[in-house]
């Protein structure tokens, strides 16, 4: 399911609301915008919402929710009020905010059943988006890769297999983002794979929640 797609993703200074732009999945618009906006101040608000469309007037696509006293965030697709919401956590699995892991459903292959992700945001100074260059100072930079056998969305270990370590560089990078130095631009995220629109919509809520946290 190859298909690579990037995200530009803008907020001016001093407000609190992300515009996302993007290649569109209607055969009758090149590209689409979505919006996310942001809670800093929380009252039992999400922390972040992101809309499927061009304002905040348009459906809720994700949410992006941080548990008091907690060290994870959680996310969910849709509207977060409906009875059936699954929540997925984004964990901080390794010191200093290096890497983050959460899993979700995809469409299986060939029409086969749905199967499950286990992923991980790992902050990255070599791997960037195409035609980008990196930030020299900037530690808001990721790439997504599927967490390895031996561990599982928490960071702990399951059994034995191989080592963090042995994967750098083997695992396919799956999506990157690499922060911009352009005033009102937050960078670009580059997905390298096409499991629907769902899967863009996590993408992009894990992502922008990172980034907005400041947790990298």
């Amino acid at each position: 399911m190859a298909r690579i797609c990037i995200f530009a993703i803008h907020k001016p200074a001093f407000r609190s609301q992300y515009t996302i732009t993007g290649p569109s999945r209607d055969t009758t618009a090149t590209s689409e915008q979505i919006v996310a906006k942001l809670h800093t101040v929380l009252r039992n608000r999400p922390f972040l919402v992101v809309h499927d469309g061009p304002d905040t007037k348009c459906p809720v696509a994700a949410v992006s929710r941080l548990p008091s006293f907690s060290t994870y965030f959680e996310i969910c697709l849709g509207d977060s009020a409906a009875k059936d919401v699954v929540w997925e956590k984004l964990h901080t699995t390794h010191p200093w905010g290096r890497k983050h892991t959460w899993g979700t459903m995809v469409p299986g292959e060939n029409r086969g059943s749905p199967r499950r992700l286990h992923l991980v945001w790992t902050r990255t100074r070599k791997v960037i988006v195409d035609g980008m260059a990196r930030r020299p100072l900037s530690t808001r930079n990721w790439k997504l890769t599927e967490v390895p056998p031996s561990e599982d969305e928490d960071g702990r270990r399951i059994g034995s297999g191989t080592s963090w370590t042995t994967l750098v560089g083997t695992e396919p990078i799956l999506a990157v983002f690499t922060s911009s130095t352009e005033l009102g631009k937050c960078g670009n995220l580059q997905v390298n794979v096409d499991h629907g629109r769902a899967f863009d919509l996590m993408l992009l809520t894990t992502c922008l929640s990172l980034y907005s946290a400041g947790l990298c």
